[in-house]
């Protein structure tokens, strides 16, 4: 066997030194993990490459981050997230444990369902028989609405489904400026081309703007032409919102989700 050479030992020197940096940089990023050796692949028994499970979670992160899911949600699941005992402010919630789960159970079956529900298929949800295809949560703060509306819209996305996260505080001043058409329209397109979108923290805002009014309506008829699922999270007073005929009947349309109150402490 041929001795190899001081340049060659020096190369190989190199290169280790360059590989140690490359992966303690991706490391300190907080990129790849320990079973893949921070690169982000792994090889089988036959050196084929293929991508590690932290690379489909960075990648989910991304398209989550990506679709306007809030970043503090990300992450969250039905079964780890959703407390059947306690509320948000961490207070036992007796027998509004019993409310939790069926709307555990609700969601889960949503979940389960949520391709073909985006191929425009409808759902028998619970015991009902009420074929269902939009949903609406309506609550007050901290009731747990964004939560589950976040945990469907991961869901979605790791089954491969464009979708939109909507924050509805976010579109009122979009929707009431006239100068901001080009936005407008860019919202608009999103909602006509989703797969879901969800439209977060529905309330009423006493706003009697006919400009804003045409751009619910313009968002509503998007999803209504596409034939496929939109959730609501709501405030109790969203049914003080006038809007026109598109967006009554997509609000009409939608299965509604009433949730418990967090407990209020006692004076």
């Amino acid at each position: 066997m041929k001795k190899q050479t001081k340049h060659e030992d020096d190369l190989l020197q190199r290169l280790e030194k360059s590989n140690e940096a490359f992966i303690n940089a991706r490391a300190s990023r907080g990129e790849g993990c320990a079973k893949c050796n921070w690169r982000g692949y792994i090889l089988d028994a036959n050196e084929k490459a293929s991508n590690c499970e932290c690379w489909f979670k960075r990648t989910i992160t991304r398209r989550c981050l990506a679709s306007g899911i809030p970043a503090s949600f990300i992450g969250m699941t039905l079964e780890d997230n959703w407390n059947l005992k306690q509320d948000a402010n961490n207070k036992d919630i007796g027998i509004d444990s019993e409310i939790k789960l069926r709307v555990k159970r609700k969601v889960a079956q949503y979940i389960k369902n949520i391709v073909p529900l985006c191929a425009g298929l409808k759902l028998k949800i619970g015991n009902t028989g009420t074929e269902v295809q939009n949903l609406i949560f309506v609550g007050e703060s901290r009731s747990g609405k964004t939560l589950l509306a976040s945990i469907i819209a991961q869901e979605a996305i790791k089954k491969g489904l464009v979708t939109e996260f909507i924050s509805w505080i976010d579109i009122e001043p979009i929707f009431s400026d006239f100068n901001a058409r080009e936005e407008q329209n860019s919202i608009v397109e999103a909602c006509k081309d989703a797969d879901l979108v969800i439209i977060d923290g529905v309330q009423f805002l006493n706003l009697n703007n006919s400009y804003y009014l045409s751009g619910l309506e313009r968002i509503a008829s998007a999803r209504i032409n596409s034939g496929q699922p939109t959730i609501i999270t709501a405030f109790e007073d969203y049914t003080n919102i006038k809007g026109r005929h598109n967006w009554t009947s997509l609000i009409d349309s939608c299965f509604k989700i009433y949730l418990p109150a967090p407990k209020k402490d006692k004076d």
